[in-house]
């Protein structure tokens, strides 16, 4: 989403080289606990056994799942899925400083990996489809209501527009509409369970497709 290649981290041991600190008790440097820190020093006399080791903590195991989570990403962008997951990111992470729910992560995760198990089927299934890569829509939560991007529903008006269709992530239908030129791009929703929804705006052979997170 923000075009990053890799990340460096600064330091690993910070807390390791402060005097008279233990790392085991203290980590909080530069206004956070266990910035610059993302190891316990596995020593014989706190650990026991022989052997000095590295201890990995609770933060590093979260990067290592953000890893994870690029990979989803990367392999999705490799069968041709970029744009739902550039949507996907963007709702979860609208900006570098936002903690999305944990249930909406979860949610994205099992979405991700359902989508590259069967990418392989809904690409033969809709090889003749031309998809749109805007974004089709835009989920407010607490309203529960999905808002169509005008490009995805525009034409005279009183003519028939095409079919919105929601699906979850396994495929199963929520919502099917038809839609009219000229009505009201805005459309309550059910209380729906948490998790991603795709949808999607056909007519003809033109398909606009969208995603949207539903948090718990």
């Amino acid at each position: 989403q923000w075009g990053a290649t890799g990340e460096l981290y600064y330091a690993v041991d910070y807390a390791f080289d402060r005097t008279n600190n233990d790392p085991w008790t203290n980590q909080w440097y530069f206004t956070g606990n266990g910035d610059g820190t993302l190891l316990y020093p596995g020593a014989p006399g706190k650990i026991g056994g022989t052997t000095n080791i590295p201890i990995a903590s609770i933060r590093l195991k979260l990067i290592r799942e953000a890893y994870e989570d690029y990979e989803y990403l990367h392999a999705l962008t490799d069968r041709g899925q970029d744009v739902y997951a550039r949507q996907l990111a963007q709702q979860l992470f609208p900006n570098p400083w936002t903690q999305p729910a944990p249930s909406a992560l979860f949610a994205a995760r099992d979405s991700m990996a359902n989508r590259i198990a069967h990418t392989p089927t809904i690409n033969n299934a809709r090889a003749k489809v031309f998809r749109k890569t805007s974004a089709v829509c835009a989920y407010h939560p607490r309203s529960r209501t999905l808002v169509l991007n005008a490009d995805a529903a525009h034409g005279v008006p009183g003519q028939h527009a095409g079919k919105l269709h929601i699906s979850d992530i396994l495929g199963r239908t929520i919502i099917t509409s038809s839609i009219t030129w000229g009505s009201p791009l805005s459309f309550g929703l059910p209380d729906l369970p948490a998790g991603v929804y795709q949808v999607t705006v056909r007519r003809g052979n033109l398909e606009y497709e969208g995603y949207f997170i539903k948090p718990r």
